[in-house]
């Protein structure tokens, strides 16, 4: 990963969410592309803030025509590489692990970002999710109508007091 290159020849850019899901081995894959590119695109700029400053020199900061400017296709690759990443960093089941440790939905709501209201809403369709899988591959994945049951039960708790979001936050 030298980020100073632009793209082999013959390398299709990934410029979608389901292009860039399907075509990372990994999240390091997508990783690794992701601050390959932005660390190209901060070199880029980088050199250009120079240049335009007139303190450019090519001994002391390098050859600045190693590093293309990135393209739309790069830009969107960008885009689609960090939702997958995010996707993955955000993904429900930390939510699940989360409430089934004893953290309430408010703490839950503030560790996201988001309002508690959205975050049970999310969780309930993800627990509905997880028990088609069990449905459909037959018991080997997923939530079984007990496990969903009780994920429906926690999602559908009344907001916990004060005294007990103390608790579960120490």
């Amino acid at each position: 990963m030298t980020g100073q290159s632009p793209d082999p020849p013959g390398r299709e850019p990934m410029i979608t969410y389901w292009q860039a899901q399907d075509g990372y081995r990994s999240t390091i894959d997508a990783r690794e592309r992701f601050e390959e590119l932005t660390i190209r695109d901060l070199s880029v700029r980088a050199f250009a803030t120079l240049k335009a400053r007139g303190t450019y020199d090519p001994a002391k900061h390098g050859d600045a025509g190693k590093y293309q400017p990135l393209t739309a296709a790069d830009h969107l690759e960008i885009l689609a590489a960090g939702e997958v990443l995010a996707r993955h960093y955000r993904h429900p089941a930390h939510v699940d692990q989360a409430v089934k440790a004893g953290a309430s939905w408010s703490q839950i709501a503030e560790a996201v970002g988001s309002d508690e209201a959205h975050i049970r809403q999310q969780y309930r369709e993800w627990a509905a999710g997880q028990h088609q899988l069990h449905i459909y591959y037959e018991g080997k994945l997923g939530m079984d109508d007990t496990e969903y049951a009780a994920a429906i039960r926690r999602a559908s708790e009344p907001p916990a007091g004060p005294e007990v979001e103390r608790e579960a936050g120490q």
